[in-house]
């Protein structure tokens, strides 16, 4: 419904709303079922530092309606807060976007810790990849659909099909096209694995998602997208070599083959994306720009959803193409920044802590399943293109990152409670809770 939403009408507030309603009633609903239940409760190696992500989210949120309140002292904000929540909420999310920003947060994180848990005490937990990639293959078949329609529509398709083939980017689910790259990732490199490694008719269905969603994920055109697959699959293959005595062999096939690859996508992108160069040179200063934020704002950040509107004042003389392309202020094309800067430095690190494990498990581990390995390179692969993008700002993958997220860490076989990993996630609740005594004052 969000793709269709995002298709029909470009840029409105639908394809939000549609994603974030089933989001919102599937966490209250799964949550409350999950605390009822009073067996089969598998640790969660999620919940602590989703909590510590929470806890910075939801202060966040409490500094920036303080700060809005200073701002009209006379006039009450609460009965505003109220109305804007019942209605104008899912209408005119730009009255109080903070509010949209964060309960999308602790939306994202309560889905995270859900879908493990349900994952991880389900008896068919392995069939639920395949489940996934279904889904993968849905926003596929929307996104070819999308393609014939634009054909059917021209007055010269053979002309208008030469343009899609050669150097038009395409995608239904989202106007960020390296955003949809990222999205695609996160089902490729699942249906890579269990088409490798299935045996007799279980490699069917994971070599047709390949096929539908590899076209996909190819006419994004995503530089950061395809290099981050790339890479994550060589290293994962060289990994697996090393471990059993031929990493001098694998390094000397995987080092020309990546080269190789990385080489044919600069060419079918070099007149459907901008110059490498002046890309790299935008990254570059967005990240002296990002670095600026967090050396005046390290511990809390400058507000969540408040990026481009603080960071526009860092510019000077060293950011000419932001400067001239940006002037009102741009994303930081690297989510990790973004969220240090929003959220500071501890909130960057939990989120971290919450996502590199899960991410690390098929880089990292040889005793794991298919389903466990494609999920969790597929999330890797998501991770590292998202070192060059900002995917999280979209919410269709936004959710599509953290049930990914949840549905591999429930299927680690070697997921087990921590007591220390607790304490750490009560600490850093009273912390973010105690900060609010000097922040709001």
């Amino acid at each position: 419904m969000a793709a269709w939403c995002d298709a029909v009408s470009p840029g409105a507030p639908l394809a939000a709303a549609f994603t974030d309603g089933p989001l919102f009633a599937f966490v209250a609903g799964a949550a409350l079922r999950l605390a009822w239940a009073s067996s089969g409760k598998s640790p969660s190696r999620l919940a602590a530092p989703a909590v510590i992500l929470a806890a910075a989210v939801l202060t966040s949120t409490v500094v920036e309606l303080h700060q809005l309140q200073r701002v009209s002292p006379r006039d009450p904000i609460l009965p505003e807060l109220w109305q804007y929540l019942a209605t104008d909420y899912w209408t005119a999310p730009s009255a109080y976007p903070v509010l949209n920003l964060a309960f999308r947060w602790l939306a994202w994180l309560g889905l995270a810790i859900c879908a493990e848990r349900i994952v991880a005490d389900s008896p068919v937990r392995e069939r639920l990849a395949g489940a996934w990639l279904g889904a993968g293959v849905v926003a596929a078949i929307l996104t070819g659909t999308h393609t014939i329609a634009i054909l059917l529509r021209s007055a010269e398709p053979s002309a208008v099909l030469v343009h899609l083939l050669s150097e038009a980017r395409i995608s239904v689910l989202q106007p960020d096209v390296n955003a949809a790259g990222s999205h695609f990732a996160l089902f490729l490199l699942p249906a890579v694995v269990l088409a490798l490694r299935g045996a007799g008719r279980s490699r069917l269905w994971p070599t047709i998602v390949v096929a539908l969603v590899g076209l996909a994920f190819l006419a994004a055109r995503s530089r950061a997208a395809i290099g981050a697959v790339i890479l994550v699959a060589v290293v994962a293959w060289v990994v697996r070599q090393a471990a059993s005595g031929g990493l001098r062999r694998a390094l000397l096939v995987a080092i020309p083959v990546a080269l190789v690859l990385l080489a044919a996508v600069f060419v079918m992108t070099g007149r459907s994306n901008v110059p490498a160069s002046t890309a790299l040179q935008y990254r570059h200063e967005m990240t002296v720009v990002a670095l600026r934020a967090i050396e005046r704002y390290p511990m809390f950040g400058v507000g969540l959803g408040d990026y481009a509107r603080t960071t526009r004042r860092l510019y000077d003389d060293g950011v000419p193409l932001l400067q001239r392309a940006a002037p009102d202020g741009e994303n930081a094309h690297n989510n990790l920044l973004q969220i240090a800067v929003e959220l500071g430095l501890p909130a960057a690190a939990a989120f971290l802590w919450l996502v590199l494990p899960a991410a690390a498990i098929g880089l990292g581990r040889r005793q794991v399943s298919a389903e466990c390995l494609g999920m969790s390179l597929g999330l890797a692969a998501f991770l590292a293109s998202a070192l060059l993008g900002h995917p999280l700002l979209v919410p269709q993958v936004g959710v599509a990152l953290f049930l990914a997220l949840g549905l591999t860490a429930g299927l680690d076989p070697a997921r087990q409670r921590s007591g220390l990993a607790r304490d750490l996630g009560l600490v850093g609740v009273v912390f973010y809770l105690t900060s609010l005594v000097w922040r709001l004052a």
